[in-house]
């Protein structure tokens, strides 16, 4: 899979600031989830949001498209969110939340063009550098320009093979006398990896005639065709044969069986008290099938006891079972009980105390429930226990006084909890390596915790901390992330004795002052406080990659504030520093960050601090550069390297050089900037590889395309209010996405004609507009406005849409002038839908 990995990493190619869709399909089980999967791991790092939605084509007829629309918003805002009305609503949403982000998003196991429509839009929906993936088994769900598909192909005859002797023996080729058999059984897997996989370790240590029989069994089931080239769905063809395989364990008795799939078999099982010691795994989810098969029309409560019967039984999902009041005491019966998974919607929900029983039980996940009598007592006597999860619960808010009795436990997820405080036994977990507190209600650490000698990541993003942390916690030798982001801490322990440390998150710490001596294994650090007002030298950290300092307020939210001051207008003597309030009361040198080679991302954002460096060329790694410093004495030089620029609070034509240079920058920002016709003086037409441009919050009168380069694909302007004119966007050729948002003053849109790609967004904010000229537009089908263009008096005319196929809808034109359509030469047009015409003549 090495050689697959390397080709999709390369069609992603992270280094590009543009937004990539890329396609792996495939038939069923030949792997694109697992190299999804692998993919998503390793790029995950690098990206401010990440979310991996596994089997849409199921979850979507479960759970509908609310629903992983929820999950979606829940993965990139890192909280359990509340139900979302509608699947408009969540696509606003995601929309809101994803536009100026760097996302990372899978749709794993995609079915339909709408799922994708719903859940990942368009290019438009993201920050530039995010990467969309999609794995389905039908290829012409990526029939669009902007995905580029990758096709996952079988192994080979040799690779097939081997991957099956693994599996059957241990070995990379099967004994001789096994060789016939073997190829005859990789011939009816169609060589996909996941049968290989599953079928040959079913056959592991079994006799030639067993084997016989299997493979016979093989042969045996009917494939399912599909429209595609008649190929077979081996995945499914697979998931059915184990389960006929485990059927002939024993066809008449399902307690008797090692696993049971089928709803009414499992329930059957254990309203009977037919379960013997053989069931190994059972399966149930809150269905209408199991609703109407258990208990009629009433939901899923409860678990039988019978459960107790199955001595077997290792793994239990009750995943999706939102009535579920809780677990049965029986349950502590069940000594080869490994797994329990138990997540949804519960109002109520209770754990027995004799879960303690469980000494068999390694991963304990519970997920968004209210647990109301608390965590049992006993739940620390689980020896063997690796993981608990405790995510989203409610209804604890502390965990138990024995909790370092879990001598196993190697990861402890608290997240998003009620719990508030930890328990000092809490230092006995000798061998944790990962705590995850995020959002959840903790407000201090115990000084204990610097006994976790092997704890590797710490999250506690969001916790209300506040004050000093333990100064303990500088014998955490092992740790490498350190999340302490939004949180009211005052000051640090000596990080600098982390000697192992890569990852320092302290944004949005606003009491923060001061930063203490830093360990020189640091990759990553990111500050942001209000408060802050003293930088050590950080030159001497030559492993750190990403640096991010700032010490104001959310420039983006202040901008916003700016743009909707509606009497306010910027003119050329206007002080930011007035504005921000930025009264430069720091005086520390930091020109030391001209020193720091090996960044490949910077961001400072700093309105207190003066002696500011100005010229970065030294930075010949430098990728992604964001400025937003109103004391910069001088114009930054910047390094050619560059491919991601931000730029804040500046008047452009005074202190920006030409930017001519920059040839691989591909994404360029202004906000909160005095513009005005600085555009001309800089050089962005000559930024040839530029594919977006953003601007918001800034002063700008007038834009006109020809100053801008011809293969710019995206543009984006929010809360401009003074901008008036947007002229010569025939030059824009290759132009795709234009988003004009809350440019209350725009009048004029010319020059659409020549525009091939043109993608309109919703126009309905554009108040003011009067013109909108739309000629020879050979994609556009839609002109969105949703009632509130009010003053558009020429919308329409036969030249403008000749040649537009199919359909046309116009809505809004509140306006007292006519709007007139002539149909003469509309040949191609199928369907007209006119919303909020006040007045029509054709």
């Amino acid at each position: 899979m090495d050689d697959q990995v390397k080709a999709v990493l390369g069609l992603l190619d992270v280094e590009a600031y543009d937004v990539r869709y890329v396609g792996i399909h495939g038939m069923g089980g030949i792997g694109k989830t697992t190299l999804a999967k692998v993919v998503f791991n390793e790029l995950s790092p690098h990206f401010d949001g990440c979310s991996f939605l596994s089997d849409i084509r199921e979850s979507w007829k479960q759970d509908g498209v609310k629903y992983l629309q929820k999950q979606l918003l829940s993965d990139l805002q890192g909280k359990v969110l509340q139900e979302i009305s509608d699947h408009d609503d969540g696509i606003w949403a995601l929309k809101a939340n994803m536009r100026n982000k760097k996302i990372l998003l899978v749709l794993d196991d995609v079915e339909k063009t709408d799922q994708i429509d719903k859940l990942a839009g368009n290019s438009s929906w993201f920050g530039t550098g995010s990467r969309i993936i999609i794995t389905t088994r039908d290829i012409r769900v990526l029939a669009t320009d902007e995905v580029k598909a990758f096709k996952m192909e079988e192994l080979d005859s040799t690779q097939a093979l081997r991957l099956f002797s693994r599996h059957a023996f241990w070995n990379d080729f099967p004994p001789s006398d096994y060789f016939d058999l073997s190829e005859e059984a990789i011939s009816v897997t169609g060589h996909l990896p996941l049968c290989l996989e599953i079928i040959g370790s079913f056959l592991r240590s079994r006799c030639k005639e067993e084997w016989a029989d299997k493979i016979k069994a093989l042969k045996k089931i009917p494939p399912k065709n599909i429209a595609d080239g008649n190929k077979l769905w081996m995945h499914d063809v697979l998931r059915e044969l184990g389960r006929e395989i485990v059927q002939k364990e024993n066809f008449k008795d399902p307690g008797r069986r090692s696993r049971l799939w089928m709803h009414e078999e499992a329930l059957g099982t254990l309203e009977g008290e037919e379960g013997t010691e053989v069931v190994q795994a059972m399966r149930m989810s809150n269905d209408e099938q199991l609703t109407g098969h258990c208990f009629g029309k009433e939901a899923f409560k409860e678990i039988d006891r019978s459960v107790g019967k199955l001595k077997r039984l290792k793994h239990l999902n009750v995943k999706g079972c939102d009535s579920l009041r809780g677990l049965p005491e029986e349950l502590g019966s069940l000594d080869d009980l490994e797994e329990i998974f138990v997540g949804g919607k519960r109002k109520s929900f209770t754990l027995p105390e004799i879960i303690g029983n469980l000494k068999s039980l390694i991963i304990l996940e519970i997920f968004n429930v209210q647990i109301t009598n608390g965590l049992p007592s006993s739940l620390c006597r689980l020896n063997n226990l690796k993981r608990l999860a405790l995510i989203g619960c409610s209804g604890i808010e502390r965990l138990p006084d024995s909790l370092g009795d879990l001598e196993s436990l190697i990861e402890l997820d608290i997240s998003y909890s009620a719990i508030s405080e930890l328990p000092d036994s809490i230092g006995n977990l000798r061998e944790l390596k990962v705590m995850v507190m995020t959002q959840s209600k903790i407000s201090t650490l115990p000084g204990t915790i610097g006994m976790l000698k092997k704890l590797e990541v710490l999250h506690a993003g969001g916790t209300l901390l506040m004050g000093a942390l333990p100064r303990e916690m500088e014998s955490l030798s092992r740790l490498k992330v350190l999340d302490l982001s939004n949180t009211r801490i005052l000051e640090l322990f000596s990080v600098s004795k982390l000697s192992l440390l890569q990852t320092l998150d302290l944004e949005k710490c606003h009491q923060l002052r001061e930063l203490p001596e830093l360990p020189k294994s640091l990759v990553s650090l990111h500050v942001s406080s209000r408060s802050l007002q003293k930088l050590p030298d950080l030159s001497e950290l030559h492993n750190l990659v990403d640096l991010k300092l700032y010490d104001a307020n959310d420039d983006w939210a202040l901008g916003l504030v700016l743009a909707k001051v509606g009497a306010y207008r910027l003119n050329e003597s206007f002080s930011f520093d007035a504005l921000m309030n930025a009264d430069g009361e720091c005086s520390d040198n930091i020109e030391w960050v001209q020193k720091m080679s090996n960044l490949v991302t910077l961001e400072l954002s700093l309105r207190n601090f003066t002696n500011l460096p100005t010229d970065f060329r030294a930075l010949t790694r430098l990728k992604a550069l964001e400025l937003s410093c109103p004391h910069m004495s001088s114009p930054p030089q910047l390094p050619f390297t560059l491919s991601r620029l931000i730029l804040g609070h500046l008047v452009v034509k005074q202190n920006l050089p030409d930017l001519s240079h920059l040839k691989n920058l591909s994404y360029l920002r202004f906000y909160n900037c005095l513009i005005v016709d600085g555009f001309f003086r800089i050089g962005i037409k000559e930024l040839h590889s530029l594919n977006a441009l953003m601007i918001d919050c800034c002063e700008i009168y007038d834009l006109c395309g020809c100053c801008l380069p011809e293969n710019l694909r995206s543009i984006s302007i929010y809360w401009c209010h003074s901008l008036r004119l947007f002229i010569m966007l025939s030059s824009l050729k290759k132009l795709k996405h234009l988003h004009l948002w809350e440019c209350s003053n725009l009048c004029m849109l010319q020059g659409l004609g020549e525009v091939e790609s043109l993608q309109l967004e919703d126009l309905s904010k554009l108040q003011k507009l009067e013109v909108l000229e739309v000629e020879d537009c050979d994609s556009l089908v839609d002109v969105k406005g949703e009632g509130g263009i009010k003053a558009t008096q020429d919308l329409i005319d036969e030249r403008q849409f000749a040649e537009t196929p199919g359909e046309l809808r116009v809505i809004g034109g509140h306006s007292q002038h006519s709007l007139q359509i002539s149909t003469q030469s509309l040949d191609s047009l199928r369907d007209l839908s006119l919303t909020d015409i006040y007045k029509f003549w054709t």
